[in-house]
């Protein structure tokens, strides 16, 4: 292990992944954690379960401090017209969402679901508009709390 100095304001995207596995046909359960930090350099910095056991803990608190930093950066490029880039093909704007070539406006959003490790955004006729893997998402809870204030 080596420790890697870093401030929560160098913080460009924090990615959480929790997973239960299970051996032996279901006998043996093990829950697993994955905490990604990548800075505004571009630098990552991952922490597993393996490497660090309070890693559940660890993960609440880094999502605090980041959030409390990255929050009002995020917030602000949003206002200013920004698009936001949480998870690969997903971007959002103040004019909606765009994943890959595909445009939802703010008026068509009929909300979100999460299940089967996937972020499901829906229009407003509840349908699936398009699912995101909850790994491969940055930043997850600001999007949630995005989409949560666009939702009234």
């Amino acid at each position: 292990s080596r420790t890697v100095p870093f401030y929560y304001a160098e913080v460009a995207a924090l990615r959480l992944q929790a997973e239960r596995l299970r051996y032996f046909g279901g006998r043996l359960r093990r829950d697993a954690y994955r905490i990604t930090l990548v800075t505004e350099k571009g630098d990552r910095i991952v922490i597993t379960d393996l490497l660090y056991r309070r890693a559940p803990e660890l993960g609440t608190r880094l999502t605090e401090q980041v959030n409390a930093v990255l929050g009002p950066r995020l917030k602000a490029r949003y206002t200013a017209g920004d698009a936001l880039t949480f998870a690969p093909g997903l971007r959002i704007s103040r004019d909606g969402f765009s994943a890959d070539t595909r445009h939802l406006s703010w008026d068509g959003y009929g909300g979100y679901r999460l299940g089967g490790g996937k972020l499901h955004i829906l229009a407003a006729d509840e349908a699936v508009w398009a699912a995101f893997a909850l790994r491969e998402i940055d930043n997850v809870t600001l999007l949630l709390q995005l989409l949560k204030s666009q939702a009234g």
